[in-house]
C-alpha cells in the first residue's frame, strides 16, 4: 500500500498498482481529490468483512424488556422466563423485567415482590440481578411505582447455593460422595467424554479450515497463497493444540506400561523419519 495522504494523478496510480499486482481502489469520493488506496482489492473486501463482524461482536445490544402483573399465571410466566433464557445466550444482553403497578393493584406490591423474587430464582442459573453482587438492591422501583429488576448473563451463585441448601444438597451430596468407591472408574469416564469432545473440536476447526480457505479464495486470495494468510495460521495452531489435547487424552487412558510402550515407539518413529514439518 503507498503512504498516506500522498497526492497523485490517476495515471501514476494505475501505473503503481499495476506495477504491484493490485488494485486502485475508491475509498471516499468526497473530498478533493478523491481518496483512494492501492491494495488488493481481494484482500480489502475480506478486511471491510472482518472489520463488520468485530463491530458487530462488540455492540453493546439495546436493553430486552419484560413485562408481568402480579396476577400472571404460570404458563405466560414461563413463556416469558424462555425468553429470557434465549435472550441472555448473548453474554452482553441485558434484560429489565417490569413489574406494572396500576391503580389498585399498588396495594399488592408485597405479592409483587415475592413474584419478582421467585423470577430471580426461576432464572438463577442462567441470569443474575445486575448490582446484586455489590449490594444493591435487587428489586427497585421507577417513578411510576412499577417493580424494575434488571438481569445480566451469568448465573446467580448466592441464589444457586441457597436453593441448594433448601433441598438439603449438602447431605445429597454427601451421601453421593460416600456412595461413590471406584473412583478410578468415574475418572475414565470422564477422559472418555473429554477425548469425545476434543474429537468433536477438530471437526469443528477442520470445517472452519474448509470454509475460511473458500472466503479467502472468493476474496482474491490465490489457492497456493491462502495457507500463509493469518487467519489460516491461527486456525492451524487451533487444530494442533486440539490434536495434542486429543493425544494427551488417549495417552492419559492407557496404563503406566502401555503409556511407556507408545512412547518408546513414537521416540523410534520420530528418530528414524528422514524429514520434519514444522509449523
Amino acid at each position: 500500500m503507498e503512504e498516506a495522504n500522498e497526492i497523485m494523478s490517476l495515471r501514476d496510480a494505475l501505473e503503481i498498482a499495476r506495477s504491484k499486482g493490485v488494485d486502485v481502489i475508491l475509498i471516499n469520493e468526497e473530498p478533493d481529490p478523491p481518496l483512494v488506496k492501492i491494495f488488493s482489492i481481494g484482500k480489502y473486501v475480506y478486511a471491510e468483512k472482518r472489520k463488520a463482524k468485530e463491530l458487530a461482536k462488540n455492540k453493546v445490544p439495546k436493553i430486552k424488556e419484560v413485562k408481568i402483573t402480579y396476577t400472571i399465571g404460570d404458563h405466560d410466566l414461563n413463556t416469558k422466563l424462555r425468553n429470557i433464557e434465549r435472550w441472555l445466550e448473548n453474554k452482553k444482553q441485558q434484560v429489565k423485567v417490569q413489574c406494572v403497578m396500576k391503580g389498585r393493584t399498588r396495594m399488592f406490591e408485597g405479592q409483587a415482590r415475592e413474584l419478582m423474587e421467585r423470577v430471580r430464582r426461576e432464572v438463577a442459573h442462567f441470569a443474575k440481578v445486575a448490582g446484586a453482587d455489590k449490594g444493591n438492591p435487587t428489586v427497585t422501583k421507577d417513578g411510576r411505582g412499577d417493580l424494575i429488576m434488571m438481569l445480566n448473563a451469568g448465573p446467580d451463585t448466592a441464589i444457586l447455593k441457597q436453593l441448594v441448601e433448601e433441598a438439603g444438597g449438602k447431605k445429597a451430596l454427601k451421601r453421593q460422595a460416600e456412595e461413590d468407591e471406584d473412583e478410578d472408574e468415574e475418572e475414565e469416564e470422564e477422559e472418555e467424554e473429554e477425548a469425545e469432545e476434543t474429537s468433536d473440536e477438530i471437526k469443528a476447526i477442520e470445517a472452519e479450515i474448509k470454509d475460511m480457505r473458500e472466503e479467502l479464495i472468493d476474496c482474491g486470495i490465490s489457492p497456493g497463497q491462502v495457507n500463509t494468510e493469518p487467519e489460516m495460521q491461527d486456525l492451524f495452531k487451533r487444530l494442533d493444540q486440539a490434536k495434542s489435547k486429543l493425544a494427551a487424552a488417549a495417552m492419559a487412558s492407557l496404563s503406566p506400561r502401555r503409556q511407556q510402550v507408545a512412547f518408546t515407539a513414537s521416540a523410534h518413529a520420530l528418530l528414524n523419519s528422514p524429514t520434519l514439518r514444522l509449523r
